[in-house]
Formats: C-alpha cells, structure tokens, sequence
C-alpha cells in the first residue's frame, strides 16, 4: 500500500506544478502581451499586428494640422467672395445704372458656377493631384478679380462673377480630399476643425470685411481685398503645401513628380530617409472624368445621404438668408452691425468641432469596440465586416429633432419681435448641432467613397447648392404671404419628415431599396446578417486567436505541456477584456482542428501562368482551295510574326493582378502607348518577347506591390508550374522576405491545376480574336504593339470577370478545395476488350514462323548473311529440343506456371501500369 501511495503522491504533485506553471506562464505571457499592445497602440513605422493595417501617413500629428490648415484657408476663399459681395450690391447696381434685381442675377449665376465648377476641378483632382488644382484655382480667381475691380459694365460683372465662381468654389472639394487622403476614418472628426477652419470662418467674417469696405473704400476696394487675400493663400500653397493624393505620393514616402512638389520640397531637392512605401499607393486613374460626380448621385446611397445633407443646409440656408433683411426691418440695423449678428453663428460652427464633431469619433470608437474592431492611431480601420452608417448616424436622427425644433423658435422669436439676445443664443445653437450633422453625413460619404474623395465631395456640395438656392428662393415670398413663424415651422417640419419619416413602413423600404419585407424586419428587430454573425466557435476576433496561437507556441518552445484547460482559460481572459461570453467546453479542440499549419485564408490564395499572342501580318496573299472548302477558307501563317508573353495573376476571391505584358524588343517605345493603357499594368521587353528568370522576378515585385495592401492573413499562396522562371534564387528568397509559399503543380497537369488554363485563357483568346477580325473588317493586316495593346485591353475586360476567375478555381478543385473533381478526370478505364485465355488450349512453345526456312524448303537462293542466320537458328532449335527431352514433367510444369502467370499479366498489366503512372 506505501508502495502504491506513494508514485500516486508523486503525479498529483506534478500534475500541480505543471497547472501553476501553465498558469504562471499564461499570466506572464498576458501581462506581455498586454505590454506589447499597450507600445503597439500609439503611432510606429511598420504595420501593426493588432490590426494587420500599415501606418496610414508618415506625416506627424503637427504635421497633419498643418497642412490641414493651409488647405482649409485655400478653400475658404469661396465662402468669403460670397459673403463679401452682399454688402456691394445696392452700391455696384447704382454705379452701373442697373436694377438691384439684376445684380441678384450675378448672385444666382455665381452659385450654378459654384455647384458645377467643383465637379470638374475634383475629376482633375483625383487623377493629377491635389496641389496642381489648388494653383489653377488661383490663377482663374486672381483673372477674375482684376477683372472684376476694373469693370464697368453688366455684361462684364455677370461672365466674370461666373469666372470667380468657378476659381473659387472648387477648392472647397479639394480640401475635402486632403482631410481624407492624410487622416484616417477613426480620428477624422477630432482633424476637422482645421480642415473647415477657413471656410467656417468666411461666412461670418465677410460680411463684416465688406461692410467696412464698402462703406469706407468704396466697391471696388473688395475685389482688390479679395485678390490680395487670395495671393496670401497661393502663397500658402506653394511654398508649403506638399502633394497628398495618395495615388501619386501613397503615404507620403513617395516623392511627387519634380514639377508638383512645394518650394520647399525643391529647396531640399527632393531628399529624403525614407523608404518609399509603393504598397501605400493607390490605384490611379487613367482619365479625369467630370460625369464621376453625377455618376456618384446616380449611387442610391450617396444619393439619399447627399439629399439629406442637402435639405438640412437648405433649411440653415433659409435661416442666415433672411437673417439681414429681418434685422434692417424689424431692428432697424445697419449694414455693419447686421455683420456682427452672424458673429454667433460662426463662433457656434467653430464651437461644434469641439463638442458635436468629437461626439462623431466617440461613437465611432464606441461601435468598432462593440464588433471587436481595434483602433490604432494612424492605422485605417477595415470596414468589410463593420456597421458603418451606425457608427457615423447614430447620433444624427435626435440632433435633427433638436434641430427642428431650434428652427422653430427661431422663426417665432423674431415673428413676435423678440430680444436680440435669445435669438442669436438660438442661431448658435443651431451652428453647433447643424454643423455636426453635416459634417457626419460628409463622413459617411466620403468613407464609402474612398477612391474618389474630391468627386464625392464635388456631388455633396452640388446638392446642397442647388436645394440651398431653392429654399432661398421660396422663403422670400413665403415670408410676406404667411410670416417669418410659419416658415420655419414649415421648413423645419419638411426637413424632419424627409430625414427621420420620408419611409413610413417596412413594406414601402422594402420596395424601395428592393430586399426581402422578412429580411428588413430581423434586421430592424437588431438581428445581425448570417455572414456578420460570429459562430460560438469562432468567439475570438483574428488578433486575439494569434495571441492563442502565440501563447501555445511559447509554451511549447519552453519545454511546458500546453493543455487544453490552460488554452480555454487564455480565450476566457481575452472575452472579459471586452465583456463577452466564456467559450465553450469544445472550443479548445475546435480551436486546435480548424488552425491550419500556415493558416492561409481563400481570399490570400492566388495562381498565375504564362499566354501567349502573336503579332505581326494576319495575312498576305490568297489561297487557292477546293471546291468542297468554300467558306472555309485557311490562311498560311506568315512567317515574321513576333511574340508576345502575358504573365498574368488570379485571386479565389474573383479579382484579377493587373496584367504583366513581354514584347519582344531591346527598349520601351513611346510609340507603343499611344493608347489609354491602365497605369498598373506593366510591360516588359526580353530579346524574342518571352519570360526570362529576370521577367520572372519582376513580376514577383509587381505581384507583391498590387497584393501587398489588400492581404487579408498573414501569409499568402501562389500557385504556379514548374517554369526555370518560377523558381530562381531571387524569387525565392523575394517569396520569403514577404510571407508568400509556392506550391508547384505536378509536371503535365496544367490542364487540371491550373485555374487560368482551365477558365480564363480561353475566353481571353476567343475575345482576342474577336477584337482582330474587327481590325480586319476595318483592313488593318498588320498586327504592331499600337493595335495589340488597345485590342488586348478590351478582350482582358471582357474575359478576366470575378464569374470567371472563381470558376476557375472551382473547375481546379482549389478554391472551394475539391480533390475529387480532378480525380474524376483521372479515373481512366480501359475500352478495348481483352478476351480471357481459352482453358481447352494449354499453351505450348512455339517456335515462331521462319521466313528464310521456308525460302530453303522452297529450294530458293540465300545470301552469306542469310545463311548464317539459318543455320543459328537450327542450333537454337536442336538446343531446345535437347531440353524438352531432359527435363520431362518437372519442365512441363514449369511451363504451366509460366503460363499462368502471362495469362495474369495480360489481364492486369495495363491497370497495373496506369495506377504506376499516377502515383
């Protein structure tokens, strides 16, 4: 009994101190890890694991409040040409013995310019940069206002108001795009009081500066103030104002072209210690396009939000527009102290940045933290899986109740002549709520519509112009028939109930935004879509399984049994962290089977392969043929064709690497590109036009610069045969400095592996010869790079579509993975009969049937060779018979095994082989 007392004692005393060591390794490794996150959240170089997202910009906090001013005092030149003008009107319509209403015309044409000019800038904006439409803003404005100081005519006034109006607004549009091309989506709202710092500002300050003006300087003295102001800007711009269009400078590591840069870039001539960062760069677009905008309204959700944004800046519209003329009448002020009452808006505008606009970052925060998103300074936050209208809306629909509200008794105040105090403490109320609202709503656009930042902000101002003017033009009359208390009781009402009621019932949303009636019910009942949902078995977001992960593995490194009982209490301390639920008593062995050695996720696996097309003559000459070939004829391929090599890459997710084009040449032409060639697409020249270990390479760079910012894991997987080309040292050790694994289809089964040979290249080639034949109903017979390129481009379109690529990987067996359907095509069977041995007919020995022998029977002539070949095989003959007479039974049954065992292998012996050959 001590005996066996004793060992038991032993165990449990192990087993202790295994547990306390497992538990003391988990809380250091947590309290490491927590360490690690806490030097991980603030602002590095690299990308950050807790996020898996690259830093954003390399510009610094001081950095980005900088250049955010600089640009928001560019744009702010439009608000203040708008306001500065009113206090100019009666006095410019005296000068030029014209009408006060027509000089309203000058004011009405400048805000269609306004709507419409920043359309085009903002097209021009998002494919040559930021900078250089800041400089041709100037340029037009400083035109227009010297003309404008210097005219004495209507017709002058009216054409070159619309030249200003075209200079000045597209800057607003403009700074738009840079708060978004430098500040990330989480921190967006604490930048916006210094990226709306100067348009804030002209509203309000105007109207004050050109009261003063006009009444001690005379009209024409806030022309010349605005010009001046303007080159106090541009000034601005071009000393100090760096490029920010993140398809030409990425991050900001990328040195502009030598002509876009600030003169202070060119005063240090361009040098710099960073590393460009090619990965931050985004795709850019060939074309300006001046439609993108309305293309954009054409969007149900951008229209919708750019309507709502619109209405509420009509109804604040209606507001300061009638503010001057209600306070001439019913307080009998002049035009200066008139200025001073829209003080209170301003400073309520500059006010929102801090309170409602910071309430838009908090709840942001508040959202991501409840969906498990991480935020990190400096580090976009991935929406493919977040509830973005939330996170931006949640709070808008009561402000615009309070905001409806406000507008109420700002009409009733002054209907019923009221103290001057407690309206304007109502005008600033107003400032500060509307304010946030928009600026949320500008958010939500602008984060949807990331790629086209100045586009979309062109469309949103288009809107809010044109609903803004017509509120303007009906609250004048409607002020005299019904008085100013039912006006804003009317307007606020209308801009509640299209905002907060325009949809009344499930039913009619569903109609509208055409989904299933059932499917919006759950979803306005607060239950999340099937594919937003988290399984119990997959509780932990992707960072805290790679703590797991990292936990076990140093367990593991340092000698100590990681058990499943430890695993799940990590998990469980992970949850508490953010108030989730304890996992499950499987979770620790699910956990284990579904982590994968390499944890490669379908969206990283991808796959490429090499095509080839021909160029040069389609034909020369006719050809002569048959009769019975009539409409059928055949060409002889001409023999000075030049080759052309695509290298081309496929993602499972359905999306295509831009192409990688070989031309057969010493040097690129410029010749070649006459065309509209995408950008991201890269061609190459070799000796002959095909792929070399060097191409090779190449394109391995291109494929990680195009990859490299749209990984979903850790790791990707790139498929490819056995090409010299595929696996040089080079690539190799390029495949390893980025976290890319290969794998090498088994030789001569392309046509079963390879998803590009077995749905992409096909279709390609047909489209390609679709494209040719038009060339050839047009007469062109001769194939050059300058018609391969545009004909090539169009059959890519067309063949290369997310059906296709995933069609691909599925007819592959890879993405879903589906061994069987290629080992399907592999299942061979035999179709040629072979007849069983017939049991009455043993087999005997034969000799076979001797030509030569008969030829002697026959009494025929031999030659010497054929002679002593006869008589070697009469030697061979006598030998076996000596051999039958010797051996007896024991060789005849020697025979009969013999036999048997042909007999078995002319049955089995072609299955034998093909199962041989696939293994």
């Amino acid at each position: 009994m001590a005996a066996s007392t004793k060992p038991t004692t032993k165990l449990s005393t192990e087993e202790d101190d295994v547990s306390r060591r497992d538990s003391e390794s988990s809380a250091d490794f947590m309290k490491s890890n927590e360490e690690l996150q806490a030097t991980m959240i603030p602002e590095d170089d690299g990308a950050n694991p807790a996020t898996g997202q690259p830093t954003w910009t390399i510009l610094s906090d001081t950095e980005i409040k900088s250049v955010l001013v600089v640009a928001s005092f560019a744009a702010a030149i439009s608000p203040f040409s708008t306001s500065t003008y009113y206090p100019v009107v009666t006095a410019i319509a005296r000068d030029l013995g014209v009408s006060v209403s027509k000089i309203n015309l000058t004011m009405s044409s400048y805000q269609i310019f306004q709507g419409v000019a920043p359309t085009i800038t903002a097209a021009f904006a998002d494919t040559y940069g930021r900078r250089p439409m800041f400089l041709v803003c100037f340029v037009t404005y400083f035109v227009a206002n010297v003309g404008l100081a210097l005219q004495n005519d209507f017709t002058t006034l009216l054409v070159l108001r619309c030249l200003q109006s075209t200079g000045s607004s597209g800057t607003f549009a403009l700074a738009q795009a840079v708060t978004a091309d430098i500040t990330t989506r989480a921190e967006r709202g604490r930048y916006l009081i210094y990226a709306t710092l100067g348009s804030t500002l002209g509203p309000f300050i105007g109207p004050v500066i050109g009261g003063l003006l006009v009444k001690f300087l005379g009209w024409r003295s806030v022309f010349w103030f605005l010009l001046c102001m303007g080159t106090v800007f541009a000034l601005l711009i071009f000393i100090f104002f760096g490029e920010t269009a993140r398809p030409i400078v990425g991050d900001g590591s990328i040195p502009p072209q030598s002509w876009n840069r600030s003169y202070l870039q060119m005063r240090s001539k361009g040098v710099s210690n960073l590393k460009p960062n090619l990965a931050s760069l985004e795709r850019r677009k060939s074309r300006p396009n001046p439609l993108t905008s309305l293309a954009l309204l054409w969007d149900r959700e951008n229209f919708i939000l750019s309507v709502s944004g619109g209405l509420l800046y009509a109804g604040y519209s209606s507001v300061t527009s009638v503010l001057a003329s209600q306070l001439q009448q019913r307080y009998k002020y002049d035009a200066v102290q008139v200025g001073l009452c829209y003080l209170p808006v301003g400073f309520g505008s500059l006010l929102a940045y801090r309170t409602t606009v910071r309430l838009m970052d908090w709840n942001f925060e508040r959202e991501a933290k409840k969906q498990g998103l991480v935020i990190v300074k400096n580090r976009q936050t991935d929406i493919s899986r977040f509830d973005l209208e939330k996170a931006r809306l949640g709070f808008v629909f009561p402000m615009i109740l309070v905001c409806s509200g406000l507008l109420v008794a700002y009409g009733w105040q002054m209907h019923y002549h009221a103290p001057l105090a407690p309206i304007l403490v109502t005008m600033f109320l107003i400032a500060i709520i509307l304010t946030g609202v928009m600026n949320a709503i500008a958010a939500l656009l602008t984060d949807v519509n990331r790629e086209n930042a100045a586009a979309v902000g062109a469309a949103m101002n288009l809107t809010r112009l044109l609903l803004g003017a017509g509120a303007v033009a009906v609250v004048g009359p409607l002020n005299k028939s019904a008085g100013i208390g039912w006006t804003a009781t009317v307007t606020a009402g209308f801009s509640y109930n299209v905002n907060t009621k325009g949809i009344q019932t499930k039913r009619r949303a569903a109609a509208i935004f055409e989904v299933s009636r059932a499917t919006l019910h759950r979803r306005c009942d607060g239950k999340r879509a099937r594919r937003d949902c988290q399984p119990n078995s997959k509780k932990l977001i992707q960072q805290e399984e790679e703590v797991i992960l990292k936990y076990i593995l140093d367990l593991d490194t340092r000698g100590f049994l990681p058990t499943y009982a430890a695993e799940r209490g990590m998990a469980d301390k992970l949850l508490s962290t953010r108030g989730g639920s304890p996992v499950g008593r499987d979770w620790p062995r699910n956990f284990v089977k579904h982590k994968a050695k390499y944890s490669i996720l379908d969206e990283d696996v991808y796959s490429f392969d090499e095509a080839g097309f021909m160029m040069g003559k389609i034909t020369t000459q006719l050809a002569v043929t048959g009769s019975e070939r009539r409409g059928r004829p055949k060409a002889i391929q001409p023999e000075n064709r030049e080759w052309v090599t695509l290298i081309q890459g496929i993602n499972a997710a359905g999306w295509a690497i831009s192409p990688f084009v070989v031309f057969a040449g010493q040097h690129h032409l410029s010749a070649w590109y006459e065309e509209d060639i995408p950008r991201d697409w890269a061609i190459a020249v070799s000796d002959n036009g095909w792929t070399t270990n060097e191409i090779g390479v190449e394109w391995l760079e291109h494929f990680i610069k195009y990859t490299d910012g749209k990984a979903v894991g850790v790791r990707r997987l790139l498929i490819f045969d056995g090409h010299e080309s595929h696996h040089s040292l080079k690539s190799r050790e390029l495949c390893k400095e980025n976290n890319i694994y290969t794998l090498y289809m088994p030789p001569h089964s392309s046509h079963l592996l390879q998803p590009l040979d077995i749905g992409c290249f096909s279709p390609l080639k047909r489209a390609y010869s679709r494209e040719i034949e038009a060339l050839i109903c047009h007469h062109i017979n001769h194939i050059t790079k300058l018609e391969f390129l545009p004909a090539f481009k169009a059959a890519f379109q067309r063949s290369f579509t997310s059906a296709n690529i995933c069609s691909s990987f599925r007819g592959a067996g890879l993405v879903p993975l589906q061994p069987d359907i290629v080992l399907s095509k592999l299942d061979v069977r035999l179709l040629t009969h072979i007849p069983a041995a017939s049991p009455e007919a043993p087999w005997e020995a034969k000799t076979p049937s001797n030509r030569k022998k008969k030829q002697i029977q026959k009494r025929g002539t031999l030659t010497k060779g054929e002679g002593e070949d006869t008589l070697a095989q009469k030697e061979a003959d006598q030998q076996i018979e000596r051999e039958q007479r010797q051996g007896g039974e024991q060789s005849g049954r020697s025979r009969q095994a013999l036999a048997r065992s042909l007999e078995a292998l002319e049955v089995g012996g072609v299955a034998h082989s093909l199962n041989g050959s696939f293994v």
